[in-house]
C-alpha cells in the first residue's frame, strides 16, 4: 500500500473539515499558554482534557464523513 497526495491538495486541503478542525485545535493549544492563570484556574483539569478529547473525536469523525461537493 502506498500513500498518495490528494490531487491539487494545495487548493483542496482547506475545504476538508478535518483540516479546519485540526487548525482550530492547534490554535487553541498554541494560545493556551497565553491565557491568564486566574482564568485557567477557573476550569477544572478534566474540562481541558475533555476539550482535547472532543477535538480529537471531531477530527476523526470528520474524516469518516464524505466531504465531496455535490454535483449540480
Amino acid at each position: 500500500m502506498t500513500m498518495k497526495l490528494i490531487d491539487n491538495w494545495t487548493r483542496h486541503v482547506w475545504r476538508l473539515w478535518s483540516t479546519r478542525l485540526s487548525a482550530l485545535a492547534a490554535f487553541i493549544a498554541g494560545t493556551w499558554p497565553l491565557v491568564p492563570a486566574d482564568l485557567k484556574d477557573r476550569l477544572p483539569p478534566q474540562a481541558v482534557n475533555g476539550m482535547a478529547l472532543a477535538a480529537f473525536i471531531a477530527i476523526l469523525v470528520s474524516r469518516l464523513i464524505s466531504q465531496d461537493k455535490p454535483n449540480g
